[in-house]
């Protein structure tokens, strides 16, 4: 999912670049090997 996560990452530039959100903060969290067995998901668990 390579595209999904630049589509969020571009959206996030975009919306710091407008100032927003005003009164909270967004945070990308990506994980790795979500597609071979959930790796990343596993290790936060």
């Amino acid at each position: 999912m390579k595209s999904g996560l630049v589509a969020c990452a571009l959206a996030m530039v975009s919306l710091n670049e407008e100032g927003l959100p005003k009164k909270e903060e967004i945070i990308l969290f990506a994980t790795v090997g979500e597609e071979a067995g959930a790796v990343g998901a596993r290790r936060l668990t």
